[in-house]
């Protein structure tokens, strides 16, 4: 980690257009280069990991490919290493962000993102044409924008939307705002009176294509939202199938204490820690099981997995239908683990369904519309367009 210095200053950009060539296989024909922020309340890698972090990661990588220079304001936790060596610099220099490049991209992270002197204090660095503000605070972060001058896009990219209908109203009128899935789209109509284009999680398949073959059934982030308690019972009333379980979210506490000992209980399970490369777990998994008790917005790890064709078992709640398509199975949330039980073996036990959900679930994948050049596409669009240097598009276009 280090102070600002020049070196961190984003060089000045040309007025012509980007370069014909692009890496991404984009279709925008002329483009100017941006200094885009992203912004959050969450805390992002390596301090926690998920879906809103790893959508984030591919996303401005792949605008930078494009010429793009991509930063990220983030939550800051004083957990580890690099939370202490964050907590230095910001008592010693009196700063309301530190900055990293901990990922690969330069991360500003501050205590509090949504303060004004904090987002300040960015402008003033990297001075940012415009700002996407996702996740947790966005609604907060895009109206402290506002009042900074800064030209903002909301991306919803979960639906907990309670008390945030009198923020939405008092946003400027320009702001477009963006949904990870059809289902957050109607939600967010619904509840928030606003009408949002749908651009789904940047997924670069070369990141998460394996060689099918696992052998496991696979359950990722082992927090009761997301349902540890189904997978263990799962686990239990299945001793022949082998499970896997992969840390993602930083969990501890008694109540996941308890969770890791009733799986070192079980000869079937084997407990990962988080992984840098999904690979790894893709590689192992022959299903993936996603028995989410709260309305997941989308549901990125069933996407990743679709991509090397793995099919999923999941809960009909939320995004997560939209999600598997037909490459795999919906039940419940509140089912009894038997009726999860029954759903889990007629994929494992049937050779024939499981490769007819497993050649739907490439295909599903493959759609258009989770083309990662196409939602780069989109989003380069509603960039360019909230700065007024592109035409309107249509609203879920």
């Amino acid at each position: 980690m280090t102070g600002y210095n020049r070196r961190d200053t984003p060089p000045p950009r040309p007025d012509g257009d980007l370069h014909d060539a692009d890496p991404c296989g984009g279709g925008v024909a002329s483009r100017r280069r941006l200094n885009v922020l992203f912004a959050t309340a969450h805390p992002h890698l390596p301090q926690i990991a998920g879906g809103l972090q790893s959508s984030t990661q591919e996303t401005m990588r792949l605008l930078a490919e494009r010429g793009h220079e991509t930063r990220l304001l983030c939550g800051l936790t004083g957990a580890g290493l690099l939370g202490l060596r964050h907590r230095l610099t910001l008592k010693l220099r009196r700063r309301r962000t530190g900055m990293d490049r901990a990922t690969g991209h330069l991360t500003y992270r501050a205590w509090q993102t949504a303060e004004p002197a904090a987002l300040t204090e960015v402008r003033d660095h990297f001075h940012p044409d415009v700002v996407v503000a996702q996740g947790g605070g966005a609604v907060r972060l895009a109206g402290v924008c506002g009042s900074l001058d800064l030209p903002a896009l909301i991306h919803f990219r979960n639906v907990e939307f309670t008390g945030l209908k009198v923020a939405v109203a008092a946003l400027d009128q320009a702001t477009i705002f963006i949904s990870n899935s059809t289902f957050t789209r109607r939600r967010a109509l619904a509840d928030l009176g606003v009408d949002s284009r749908v651009i789904y999680p940047v997924i670069d398949g070369a990141q998460y294509r394996v060689l099918p073959g696992g052998s496991h059934c696979v359950f990722v982030n082992p927090h009761p939202s997301k349902g540890i308690a189904i997978a263990l019972a799962l686990a239990a009333a299945c001793p022949d199938i082998p499970f896997l379980i992969v840390e993602a979210w930083t969990l501890d506490g008694p109540a996941h204490n308890a969770n890791r000992l009733r799986a070192a209980a079980l000869p079937n399970v084997t407990w990962l820690r988080r992984v840098a490369d999904m690979r790894t777990v893709y590689a192992q998994a022959r299903v993936m099981l996603v028995p989410s008790q709260w309305e997941e917005a989308f549901g990125r790890v069933v996407a990743e997995a679709q991509v090397s064709g793995i099919p999923a078992l999941v809960s009909d709640i939320g995004g997560l239908p939209e999600a598997v398509g037909p490459g795999g199975c919906l039940v419940p949330p509140t089912a009894p683990v038997e009726v999860w039980r029954q759903a889990l073996r007629r994929i494992w036990d049937d050779p024939v369904e499981q490769a007819r959900l497993a050649t739907a679930a490439l295909r599903h994948a493959a759609r258009p519309d989770m083309a990662a050049a196409r939602q780069i596409d989109a989003l380069e669009a509603a960039l360019l367009e909230r700065i007024g240097a592109a035409p309107a598009l249509a609203a879920g276009a």
